[in-house]
């Protein structure tokens, strides 16, 4: 699939300006079994329990605001086995990823494979999971101690953990640590974990709400915290009809005393789908560096998106 935007801008201070570009988007090749799959290909690679912060967003930026749930993807081979006990196993190798994906900062070093997997398996009340990747990683100046030796290449490892429970309300933790193997890097530690819940309330047609708390950290040495952001995200959603329902975003930056806040409303007709989106935001983002363009969505505006289902 081919994935296509363009885009109109305008602003008081700058003059209106199109851009639009193509992209492959997926393209890739399944062969499945009942209890084995394996993909190869440009695809979608995501997991864990958390629903706006998200930890284990290791492969994808999908965005909680993006309407369209839109992603680059990866070019990986993928192996899953399901047995009988609803537990599963993944193992991927990924190349040729030189962007930063997810939350990132440091590319992979040119030309090297990236490999991890995960299990996956059923808990009292809900459902579990435990990751682990590894790939070395291209060192930046902006990264390194400045009495540092040139560097061509960093091994890194990450492991996640997560966890979803049903407990009248839905309830879930999930955290990532992260280890770049070298005492020249600044921060060679990162770990963050998001802790969060949703429950639909019977109020009129039905309002969905969705809490969370993330945290992230960055050290020198893994139990220091040199670095650290908090931040609080709440999302609710009601359907006004069958065909037209709202949406809203809202995250707060306990540090910086910043608040970010996006509103949608969604207008559904057979094959087209119309948005009316309205944002208030800091001009600056200290957050969610993801596909949904963060410069469209600084400061103050609106946009309205028409989307055509083929």
């Amino acid at each position: 699939s081919i994935d296509g935007q363009g885009s109109l801008r305008s602003s008081e201070e700058r003059k209106s300006s199109f851009s639009a570009r193509a992209r492959l988007y997926r393209a890739w090749l399944r062969l499945s079994q009942p209890r084995f799959e394996v993909r190869l290909g440009l695809q979608k690679i995501n997991f864990g329990s958390a629903a706006l912060f998200r930890p284990l967003m290791w492969f994808d930026q999908l965005d909680p605001r993006d309407p369209l749930q839109l992603t680059r993807g990866v070019y990986a081979l993928l192996l899953r086995y399901y047995f009988q006990d609803n537990t599963n196993t993944w193992f991927w190798i990924l190349y040729g990823q030189n962007d930063p994906k997810g939350w990132e900062i440091l590319p992979t070093t040119d030309r090297s494979f990236e490999y991890g997997g995960r299990l996956q398996f059923s808990l009292p009340k809900g459902e579990g999971g435990v990751s682990f990747h590894h790939r070395r990683v291209k060192p930046l100046p902006t990264a390194l101690l400045p009495s540092s030796p040139p560097l061509s290449s960093i091994p890194e490892n990450r492991l996640g953990l997560d966890g979803r429970w049903d407990i009248g309300v839905g309830v879930w933790l999930e955290a990532s640590l992260s280890h770049q193997a070298n005492d020249w890097l600044l921060y060679p530690w990162k770990k963050s974990f998001s802790l969060g819940g949703d429950y639909t309330f019977s109020l009129g047609q039905g309002l969905y709400l969705v809490g969370e708390y993330f945290e992230f950290q960055a050290s020198r040495k893994f139990s220091a915290r040199d670095e650290r952001q908090r931040f609080l995200g709440m999302m609710m959603s009601y359907p006004l009809n069958l065909k037209d329902s709202l949406k809203a975003v809202f995250f707060y930056d306990l540090g910086e005393k910043k608040s970010y806040n996006f509103l949608y409303w969604q207008k559904s007709l057979q094959e087209w789908s119309f948005y009316l989106m309205v944002f208030w935001n800091p001009t600056e983002f200290g957050l969610l560096r993801k596909e949904f363009d963060s410069l469209v969505l600084a400061g103050k505006g609106m946009q309205v998106m028409g989307v055509y289902y083929f």
